[in-house]
């Protein structure tokens, strides 16, 4: 985090070039570019961490189950022509 305080601090002050920088830092212009980017989005603040969790799951469910496990409890009892159970069917 102080390494990347340090290098917005210099790429501000315009004494050097970016190539410069990121050589004497030991990162690539993308990073870089990055870098500057989320400071100037949101300044120091957003330099720190970021977590790489995805903020959604599209096999998660409102409720915090997954789909496997709703489908699993969803369990129904079919009737056979003379009245006897043939057992649960599971959905799919």
């Amino acid at each position: 985090m102080e390494e990347l305080i340090s290098f917005v601090t210099l790429a501000q002050t315009e004494r050097f070039t970016l190539t410069e920088l990121c050589e004497q830092f030991g990162i690539s212009r993308k990073t870089a570019c990055k870098h500057l980017e989320r400071y100037a989005l949101g300044g120091f603040k957003a330099l720190g961490p970021r977590s790489s969790r995805p903020l959604r799951s599209p096999a998660r469910t409102l409720n915090g189950k997954s789909l496997a496990q709703c489908r699993h409890g969803l369990t129904i009892s079919k009737q056979g022509p003379n009245g006897s159970l043939n057992g649960p069917t599971y959905f799919a």
